[in-house]
């Protein structure tokens, strides 16, 4: 898989996410549970692109 094949699959993963979040009834702990969702789901499109960005070496970025 190259860079833009992971850039694509992981803006469809963050878009079908805010989907299914979307969905969800109004009820005060699936608010909660789909915020953390979102945020999980999203996090790593957003640092997938800043590693992309950066000149220090793609897979330096994901050793957390």
């Amino acid at each position: 898989m190259n860079r833009n094949e992971l850039k694509e699959r992981t803006k469809k993963f963050a878009l079908k996410v805010i989907k299914y979040v979307e969905e969800l009834p109004r009820i005060k702990t699936l608010d909660v549970l789909g915020k953390q969702l979102l945020r999980s789901a999203t996090f790593y499109r957003c640092k997938l692109s800043r590693c992309m960005s950066c000149t220090i070496s793609f897979t330096f970025c994901f050793k957390d």
